[in-house]
């Protein structure tokens, strides 16, 4: 999972003077996710100098379900309980964006 997030980082960066309205993911042309463009941008133009941490903790927040609808909460409270609710947030996304159907493929 670190290796794909590594991956859409730089993505991001390299792409930061692009612009789009958003950025879909889909695994096998099955639209899972988007991110709005203007996230998409802010992440490429943070990635350089930003803590990696923050940003793959903080990515879910952003993230949005096919519908518009938001796809994982945005949680407060102290930083333990925080930081764990936002890595289970961020290893959900990624084994409904690719995980467990790539895994399907290999049974």
């Amino acid at each position: 999972m670190t290796d794909m997030d590594r991956i859409l980082f730089q993505l991001a960066e390299i792409l930061v003077d692009k612009n789009f309205e958003k950025v879909i993911f889909s695994f096998r042309f099955d639209e899972k996710y988007f991110v709005r463009g203007d996230y998409f941008k802010k992440m490429g133009q943070e990635f350089p100098h930003q803590n990696i941490v923050y940003l793959i903790r903080t990515f879910p927040e952003r993230v949005y379900n096919m519908d518009g609808s938001k796809a994982f909460s945005t949680w407060t409270g102290g930083l333990l309980g925080v930081f764990t609710k936002q890595m289970e947030d961020h290893n959900d996304f990624h084994k409904v964006w690719y995980l467990e159907d790539w895994a399907k493929l290999k049974m």
